[in-house]
């Protein structure tokens, strides 16, 4: 647990309360989950005040955070907040490139979380991180209610980019993409839209604002949608490519090398 003098050196007010109600909670003998709940909150409170501190060296509140969330998860290992811990280390992991430590820590949530919306995430992550050189299944519905499945477009190398209308990052690539696509697509090029937004309007309106010659499946449910979860995509954007083989090339390609992994793959 976070010492009062940790919880009060850094913002005294919410967090004074969070430690006054873990310590109520601990003498009134509440249930084991409910006070790790409450230091679940306390741990991530004290994170988000501390990032958003600019006297704060973000390196360093990065790092006890997640020396927190280890912590946690090991001294509650049943509860359920742990899955979002494990989560969240794991995407930590990701994002530094470590890419064995985040298999680890996705492994351990979908091991000990199975049957939980993190835990089949994590799976979906352990399968992304683990997909190079292997054949992976895409089966969604499309904007117009028709299928969308990767072996449509066996013998070509395809892009699946997920993206969504709120995510900026993804429509500045989907331009660069229809420029790659108009110079590769005679070739053996192909492209897979898959739209993240919640209502598939907000999609069908952007695209006829900005046409591409592509299909796109869409999946109402977002990031915790089962498309997204299949591929465990935890942030976007974020691109798979994929050759002629149905083979995984990249997992995580970004648009500014596709120009050079496209003349490598179609000739």
């Amino acid at each position: 647990m976070l010492s009062a003098a940790v919880v009060e050196g850094v913002y005294p007010q919410g967090l004074k309360q969070l430690e006054a109600l873990s310590k109520r909670l601990a003498r009134d003998k509440a249930s084991g989950e409910l006070q790790a709940h409450v230091q679940f909150q306390t741990i991530w409170a004290v994170w988000g005040l501390r990032s958003q501190d600019p006297k704060q060296d973000y390196a360093k509140v990065q790092d006890a955070w997640l020396k927190q969330l280890d912590a946690f998860a090991k001294t509650y290992p049943n509860s359920p907040d742990t899955a979002e811990a494990l989560l969240q280390l794991g995407m930590a992991e990701e994002f530094a490139g470590r890419t064995e430590q985040a298999q680890a820590w996705y492994g351990k949530l979908a091991k000990d979380f199975p049957s939980t919306p993190r835990g089949r995430k994590a799976s979906g992550a352990v399968r992304r991180l683990g997909s190079i050189g292997k054949p992976i299944s895409f089966a969604a519905t499309g904007l117009d209610g028709s299928p969308v499945r990767l072996d449509q477009y066996r013998g070509k190398a395809v892009l699946i980019q997920y993206w969504a209308t709120w995510c900026e990052p993804c429509k500045a690539d989907m331009a660069q993409i229809k420029q790659l696509y108009s110079r590769y697509a005679k070739r053996g090029f192909a492209v897979i839209g898959v739209n993240l937004d919640s209502e598939k309007a907000s999609a069908e309106a952007y695209l006829k604002q900005n046409p591409v010659p592509w299909k796109h499946a869409h999946d109402r449910g977002g990031l915790e949608g089962a498309v997204a979860t299949e591929m465990g995509v935890m942030t976007l954007p974020l691109m798979v490519l994929i050759d002629q083989k149905g083979n995984v090339v990249r997992r995580n390609v970004h648009v500014a090398e596709l120009d050079g992994e496209l003349r490598r793959l179609v000739r």
